[in-house]
């Protein structure tokens, strides 16, 4: 019972989700920060700091617009939070986050402002979240798993709409439910008969 109450939790954020991801790209502003030319070339430096005197953001900037590697500090303890790369102001490539300890709890890869590809959480160093994108909409199979690293659902989606598979599964790794979408709604599945599950 507690396992199914955790399932009915999960299909409820599930429901929620957004479709869409959230656009990379935002209006930069420079309020805050030093700027240096970099000498011979149209770059510039940028980093800005809080009233602590603490480094909060430094980056590259190309014409005025955000380009390569941005870096982004916690405001009180310093440590880097996150990198993230751009592309002439809009996001390019890999973003990665990061806990006050240096470690990845975050990975994620943006086209054109827009996030494709893959997207990892982890947490204690574990996987707890697969997401996979296409040009900002969730496409291919997601993922959720248990602080034992074991699968806790799989859902598949097409250009931001659930179709295909979704599975969720106990701590223990045994299959309870499955279910089949097509362009968002469901069409059949249910609980797994424990009953005409094969012996081990």
């Amino acid at each position: 019972m507690k396992h199914l109450w955790v399932f009915i939790f999960a299909l409820l954020i599930l429901g929620c989700q957004k479709k869409d991801a959230p656009k990379g790209g935002t209006e930069f502003s420079l309020d805050g920060f030093v700027t240096e030319k970099i000498e011979g070339t149209n770059f510039m430096s940028a980093t800005r700091t809080n009233a602590a005197g603490i480094l909060t953001d430094e980056g590259i900037l190309k014409n005025g617009k955000q380009h390569g590697p941005w870096k982004a500090y916690e405001p009180n303890r310093g440590y880097m939070e996150s990198i993230t790369y751009f592309s002439d102001g809009e996001q390019m490539g890999p973003v990665l986050k990061f806990d006050s300890r240096g470690t990845v709890i975050e990975e994620a890869s943006y086209l054109d402002g827009e996030l494709h590809g893959k997207t990892v959480k982890y947490r204690y160093g574990l996987k707890i979240a697969e997401r996979n994108y296409k040009m900002g909409k969730p496409d291919g199979k997601q993922y959720d798993f248990y602080d034992n690293g074991k699968i806790m659902q799989i859902a598949e989606f097409k250009d931001g709409v659930q179709d295909g598979l979704f599975e969720y599964y106990t701590f223990e790794g045994e299959k309870q439910m499955s279910y089949q979408y097509k362009n968002g709604q469901k069409i059949a599945g249910g609980l797994i008969d424990e009953s005409k599950k094969e012996k081990k």
